[in-house]
């Protein structure tokens, strides 16, 4: 009786328990706090909410189907890992159960009071307050719970700000339309800090979609267009005054800079990147000129400017050299003559492209069937000494792991998601663009699918959930879900 009511209740207020967990991301101090609130509140009750209905309803969608099956084979490969780990299995458990709870949640949507998610936007605004109140503006943001992790913090950020701007577009009243407004700005800020370039790629890309999903006339799309490409200029031109980027003409190319005016600076240090003594000190403030690796650096401390002429014309002048000042007691601080991280103009992905082509050799020792899902595996870049074990793309880490047949379920699970998120439907808009925005984030950060919970949880998990509620649970027909 009392499993029953329980049962009952949890089916009747799952989308409380859903905010309850999902505010938990936002939060949690440690990343064992979030996964305990996630299997407390969603995916021990979903395990308990199981029943003879609820599972011949979700075998008939699809993606549920795909995603089962792409489960199975991630346990099944565990078994020929070199040092087999089976208690990585309950990571596709964790998963499954996830999109079982959004599912349930979205046939429940109708019972969301509509102050409900007004104090669940309250509530994850809490935690960016007190940072934006606390965090230095000026470094790239470091901080604790899932904020510990810039890439962790900017991805969660992504959902918050993409599910403000989609409530925005439903909400009637012009007092939450602003709350919601402000609260986005507010996410986006400190996304700005947490200074990852693909999480703002991952954002553009996610807002594009909502925008034109949300507003399809061909106004709005222009709109779209017009508001991206005077970003762009806007960021390049600004790119251009700072000398981030620079027009490459002529034999020599000369650039200036400015330095903090302080009176403690004693010392200007210069790090040729291509310099075989980095650490040399290159030019002091009583020196006035030097030459090193043929460029030529001039300092005026009266005037605070350093002047440097390269001998080789570049359009990312930063790239050859960076910059700090040296105060009496040996304290440094990096001048700004290289844009923040997060508009570092550089195509290598952060080293991304080389980590891919060396974990593709070890995919080619077992392509069909892969190494195993709980295979740790390595690899070393001529970027740095330490080995990588983190292959930054999922699809990679899927390949290695699981083999080709893997992949194949594993794309064959985003194409049905996808297929079914282009329906028409009230919830196309924002799903779609979270799955957009996931779709990049983890092509740049998540090594694994079945993982214990991740933000991509928010981007790409949801979306499946919907997916798969559409294709079973929301059909016209009765669904007991809390019968025995």
């Amino acid at each position: 009786m009392l499993l029953r009511s329980f049962r009952a209740h949890f089916q009747n207020h799952i989308t409380a328990y859903l905010a309850i967990a999902l505010n938990c991301y936002f939060l949690a101090q440690t990343s064992k706090q979030l996964h305990n609130a996630i299997y407390v509140f969603i995916l021990l009750p979903t395990l308990l909410l199981l029943n003879k209905s609820l599972i011949v309803s979700l075998l008939d969608s699809t993606v549920f189907k795909v995603l089962l099956a792409f489960g199975a084979w991630h346990l099944l490969s565990i078994s020929w890992s070199t040092t087999p780990d089976f208690d990585n299995a309950k990571d596709v458990l964790y998963v499954v159960l996830f999109v079982i709870a959004i599912a349930v949640a979205w046939q429940k949507r109708k019972e969301i009071h509509k102050d409900s998610l007004v104090l669940s936007s309250l509530i994850t605004c809490l935690p960016s307050l007190y940072l934006l109140v606390t965090t230095d503006h000026s470094t790239r943001l470091y901080a604790h719970g899932i904020f510990s992790n810039p890439l962790t913090a900017a991805n969660s950020l992504i959902f918050l700000i993409l599910a403000n701007v989609y409530l925005v577009g439903i909400e009637k009243r012009k007092n939450v339309m602003l709350f919601y407004l402000l609260a986005a700005a507010l996410h986006l800020y400190l996304l700005l800090l947490c200074q990852s370039r693909g999480s703002l790629a991952a954002l553009f890309l996610g807002m594009g979609v909502l925008l034109y999903f949300r507003f399809s006339q061909l106004r709005q799309l222009k709109t779209l267009i017009v508001c991206l490409l005077l970003s762009i200029s806007l960021l390049l031109t600004y790119a251009v005054h700072m000398n981030w980027l620079a027009i490459p003409h002529g034999n020599k190319q000369s650039l200036t800079y400015h330095f903090p005016n302080q009176q403690n600076i004693h010392t200007i240090r210069v790090y040729p990147t291509t310099s075989g003594n980095p650490d040399q000190e290159i030019i002091s403030l009583q020196s006035g000129s030097v030459i090193t690796n043929k460029h030529e650096i001039q300092l005026d401390p009266q005037t605070q400017r350093i002047t440097v002429t390269l001998s080789h014309p570049t359009l990312k002048p930063y790239s050859q050299f960076r910059m700090f000042a040296v105060d009496k007691n040996g304290n440094r601080e990096k001048l700004r003559i290289s844009p923040p991280r997060i508009l570092n103009f550089e195509s290598s992905f952060g080293n991304r492209l080389d980590i891919w082509i060396g974990f593709y050799d070890l995919f080619q020792q077992a392509p069909i069937i892969g190494h195993g899902a709980s295979q740790q595996l390595t690899v070393k870049t001529d970027s740095r000494d330490a080995p990588y074990s983190d292959p930054h793309n999922v699809l990679v880490g899927t390949a290695i792991n699981t083999g080709s047949i893997g992949l194949f379920l594993h794309l064959l699970l985003l194409f049905a998601t996808l297929k079914e998120l282009l329906k028409e439907s009230q919830g196309r808009p924002l799903f779609l663009s979270l799955f957009a925005s996931g779709m990049i984030t983890t092509m740049l950060d998540d090594p694994h699918f079945f993982h214990s919970p991740l933000p991509y949880w928010l981007l790409l998990l949801i979306p499946i959930g919907y997916a798969v509620s559409r294709q079973s649970l929301s059909k016209d027909r009765s669904t007991d879900l809390s019968a025995v």
